[in-house]
């Protein structure tokens, strides 16, 4: 029997905008998953302690309930790393972050256990063990690499992985990236400009990280009065909230400014 998907925009599903027609097997899938790759991958040595994310990838699509850090996880022998895990079922991929940069010159191992299950709800046949060890410790700097922005949000990548410790974190809240009190200055103005420009507030606006691409993701800004003019950014770099990457190097001058046009989030 054949099957289709049709796809149209909220509220006018009686107009097709895509159709798509397939004819599912007949056979069903009991098999196991299994992993078929990693990053880092097993003896791989000089790995960067500031790894944004070790990841995992497996064959088939997985029951994302059972990506979690009790079935995946990284440790130096009977010592865990403290971190979590994400699923990215498109790419079959799941991901541990590190909540912090990995010791220098270090063997770590990476665990990914048999509760971890496919979406037909087959378990992994058996645990995945895979080793790598660090290099040196990161001294560099970090700095902002570009930056996108529309009328709803603001985008700004990193050079490389950022602190990204949430309110609860006492310790490291204040370099945290979603503390919007390391973004010192956000404005806008005619392109070019230069002095006080129009402010931007981030009062109830969500921050969150994509640690794959080291972005900053600041959403539900108003500046549909903005489409078109400059958007100016400057982090702190002078006091107890200067923004620190994942080996809690500083943010320097030089590396906190960026401009960017504001488009128009509808196009």
């Amino acid at each position: 029997a054949g099957n289709n998907m049709t796809i149209s925009p909220p509220g006018q599903e009686t107009s097709s905008f895509y159709t798509l027609e397939f004819t599912p097997g007949t056979s069903t899938d009991d098999a196991a998953p299994s992993v078929v790759g990693s990053y880092p991958s097993s003896g791989d040595t000089g790995v960067p302690v500031n790894v944004g994310m070790v990841s995992v990838g497996f064959n088939k699509s997985m029951d994302s309930s059972t990506i979690t850090t009790s079935n995946i996880t990284l440790s130096v022998q009977s010592t865990s790393v403290n971190g979590t895990v994400t699923y990215d079922d498109l790419a079959r991929q799941a991901f541990f972050a590190p909540k912090a940069a990995l010791s220098a010159n270090t063997t770590y191992t990476l665990v990914v256990g048999t509760g971890v299950k496919a979406a037909n709800g087959v378990a992994l046949a058996a645990a995945v063990t895979r080793s790598f060890t660090t290099g040196s410790a990161d001294t560099t700097n970090p700095a902002i690499s570009f930056i996108n922005a529309d009328d709803f949000g603001i985008a700004i990548t990193f050079t490389e992985p950022m602190n990204v410790a949430k309110a609860t974190d006492s310790l490291n809240w204040a370099t945290s990236v979603l503390n919007p009190a390391v973004y010192d200055v956000i404005k806008y103005g005619a392109a070019g400009f230069v002095g006080a420009g129009t402010p931007v507030a981030l009062t109830g606006t969500t921050l969150s990280y994509d640690a794959p691409s080291s972005t900053v993701m600041i959403e539900g800004l108003a500046l549909s009065a903005a489409i078109g003019q400059e958007l100016y950014v400057s982090m702190d770099i002078a006091n107890a909230t200067t923004t620190k990457d994942l080996s809690g190097n500083s943010i320097t001058s030089g590396g906190e400014v960026a401009r960017v046009p504001i488009l128009n989030s509808s196009n």
